[in-house]
């Protein structure tokens, strides 16, 4: 009668602790699968020197220290800039992505002399400049025809402190990506686009209401490891009681960029490229570039 009691005892026990096991081997793997569907991406992009000798030390031709303003074109002329994005996402079951992410870019030169566009000569000092904070929801495939496929990013936009005291409320947006269909399985080229809308307090003056861009690109795929890279960025506005109105200034500098991609590892991407002006084409409105993507 003992043994049996023993034998009992050791069976239960036996049965108990593998149902311990196996549960604790299910909640473990839902946590992996759990945590697998988070990833993280760091991108960062470094503006130097222009390809023309005309730029005083610590200059390059940079597009977003210029644009227009007052119909008449502005400056240029910036500091050596890191730009650095770091996004936290998470992927659904249908490949979906809720993502929040913050950039900023550092002038890494000071004492650039500029001229504005009333003629009177300024420098740029260096430094970092953060900027708002976005929640983005990336949907791909939302169309799918016969010449290519459309995915889009929609985000809202979170001012900062220097936002908040200029009058922003918030932003909102959308980014489509059109890839069309290649027969030559080396050629890939789309449409990149955007689409923002700013809100701001009443008492704002002057704000930015809406921008957009176009930029189409072709790509030239040279082997496994390296790409050719072309593409253009063209950009518009809207401002104050612009906005509602089918009225578009342009906004900042329309650009090219031509340059080389290199796939150093999975999902660890190098590129080297020059930017250009394509309005005022010269050596001194270039600027060498390059960039670092890696996603985990």
């Amino acid at each position: 009668m003992i043994k049996l009691i023993i034998s009992l005892i050791f069976i239960t026990s036996t049965v108990f602790a593998l149902e311990q096991k196996s549960t604790i081997e299910v909640k473990t793997n839902s946590i992996k699968k759990a945590l697998s569907n988070f990833n993280f991406n760091y991108f960062t992009k470094y503006s130097g020197a222009a390809l023309g000798g005309n730029y005083s030390q610590g200059a390059t031709f940079n597009r977003f220290d210029g644009g227009v303003q007052d119909g008449q074109d502005f400056d240029a002329t910036g500091s050596y800039q890191l730009y650095q994005s770091f996004r936290l996402g998470y992927r659904f079951s249908n490949n979906w992505n809720l993502a929040y992410g913050v950039t900023f870019q550092e002038n890494l030169s000071s004492d650039v002399e500029y001229k504005n566009i009333y003629g009177n000569t300024n420098t740029r000092s260096n430094g970092k400049s953060y900027n708002n904070h976005r929640v983005s929801l990336f949907v791909p495939g939302i169309l799918n025809t016969s010449i290519g496929v459309m995915s889009t990013s929609y985000f809202y936009e979170m001012p900062n402190q220097g936002s908040r005291n200029s009058g922003m409320k918030y932003g909102l947006g959308f980014q489509p990506t059109f890839r069309f269909y290649s027969n030559v399985p080396t050629i890939s080229f789309g449409i990149n686009s955007s689409f923002e809308r700013y809100f701001y307090d009443d008492s704002a003056f002057n704000p930015q209401g809406v921008m957009l861009s176009l930029g189409p690109y072709l790509n030239y795929r040279i082997n496994d490891r390296f790409t050719l890279k072309n593409g253009l960025n063209f950009d518009w506005d809207q401002k104050g009681d612009q906005v509602g109105t089918t009225t578009l200034g342009r906004n900042m500098h329309n650009v090219g960029l031509v340059g080389v991609g290199a796939r150093v590892v999975k999902r660890v991407f190098v590129d080297v490229f020059v930017g250009y002006s394509i309005s005022e084409m010269s050596l001194a409105n270039t600027s060498m570039g390059a960039s670092l993507d890696i996603s985990i």
